[in-house]
């Protein structure tokens, strides 16, 4: 039977840390270590890793270098075959999560690949579709993934020149060294939106080392990996445009010839991230907001803007306030009769017009350029 080492890494997570320790010492019908390394929490959450101490292979509570120092000092004391991340903040789903993941173990040279949950969406795999590269694109949640604790000593430990995206760095040097990466079709645990993967720094980060695998490796698709970095870059700063004041004399112009003039009322589509950001522009921009439409409503209500199904019958003009979605959002208007930029305007076609508005000289947009060598404005 194959040992598992479960590390979690953990700073100031006092609220949710006893139930991460639940999940892994709930486990059922498997052989397991659980480490546990603290970065000096001061909250309260040494406390609560204290009486779960003698259920713990080892713990420690001391200042670290980030996380990725902190999670190379679990696979150091770590004794197990695999070796499993789980953050202060997440929790495994099933009492037999562990047990089914040894099941799918096909050895050494193998690095195992589940589903996580996050929000109210479950990861994709790539069991059934060969994406166009391993190097981009593709979410790596190491929530979700088992890595044979050999090939930390074959390939080396997690780099700390990226304070946020080391684990996707070691994928790819795993990726680039002949590694192959098994997809099971298992949900292996609840993972925090903590909003760093949507950071500057993280979009920075993946694409200078997607840039150096996938030249590294001859990869054919570098070009269209630079597009996407080129997208994410756009709707990173269209947030700036969003909520800066200096912007709104621009906007309402620009708004104007989009036929969406002050005034007017209008309808969102989309409760999550973007909808209260979307309310309070319109708003700025003197454009009433009375409905957001969602296709499964949670909340009532967003800024005092009601929230409930999409009705034709309350729709006049839409602004699509979801990016993920927006594709899908404008084939459904389309075929329920809307015309697009007459009855309805696209998530990516406001955020375009706008970013054009966005000040070339802005520090962070500087920063993105001179550490990507990547221009959004052109």
């Amino acid at each position: 039977m194959k040992k598992i080492s479960v590390i979690t890494v953990t700073k100031n997570c006092q609220k949710t840390i006893e139930r991460t320790i639940k999940s892994v010492l709930t486990q059922e019908n498997e052989k397991y270590e659980y480490i546990i390394i603290d970065g000096a929490s001061t909250d309260g959450t040494v406390d609560i890793i204290k009486k779960y101490s003698e259920k713990l292979s080892f713990w420690v509570s001391e200042p670290d270098l980030g996380i990725y120092d902190a999670m190379n000092k679990g696979i150091r004391k770590s004794t197990g075959d695999l070796v499993f991340f789980l953050n202060g903040d997440d929790y495994l789903l099933s009492k037999n999560t562990l047990a089914n993941v040894r099941h799918a173990y096909e050895g050494e040279d193998t690095i195992l690949i589940g589903r996580v949950r996050y929000g109210n969406r479950v990861s994709d795999i790539y069991s059934d579709v060969t994406p166009k590269s391993m190097y981009y694109d593709i979410f790596y949640p190491h929530q979700a993934t088992f890595i044979p604790k050999s090939l930390f000593d074959k390939i080396g430990l997690y780099s700390l020149e990226y304070q946020i995206s080391g684990d996707f760095e070691w994928i790819c040097r795993a990726i680039s060294s002949g590694f192959r990466l098994k997809w099971i079709d298992y949900e292996i645990s609840e993972f925090s939106l903590g909003g760093l993967s949507s950071s500057l720094q993280c979009i920075i980060d993946e694409y200078n080392i997607s840039s150096k695998y996938m030249l590294l490796t001859k990869d054919a698709y570098l070009k269209d990996m630079e597009n996407k970095a080129i997208e994410r870059g756009k709707t990173y700063f269209f947030r700036y445009v969003l909520k800066g004041s200096e912007y709104i004399d621009l906007a309402q112009e620009r708004l104007f010839d989009m036929g969406i003039a002050a005034g007017n009322t209008i309808q969102i589509w989309g409760a999550g991230f973007w909808a209260e950001l979307f309310v309070t522009f319109f708003r700025n921009c003197g454009i009433y907001v009375d409905n957001v439409f969602d296709s499964k409503p949670v909340k009532r209500e967003i800024l005092d803007v009601p929230v409930t199904k999409f009705s034709k019958k309350k729709a006049n003009m839409i602004v699509v306030s979801t990016e993920l979605y927006d594709e899908e959002i404008c084939k459904k208007l389309i075929d329920e009769g809307f015309i697009e930029n007459r009855n309805f305007v696209s998530f990516h076609k406001l955020r375009d017009e706008m970013i054009k508005l966005f000040d070339k000289q802005n520090v962070d947009y500087k920063y993105f350029v001179s550490s990507t060598g990547l221009e959004l404005l052109k």
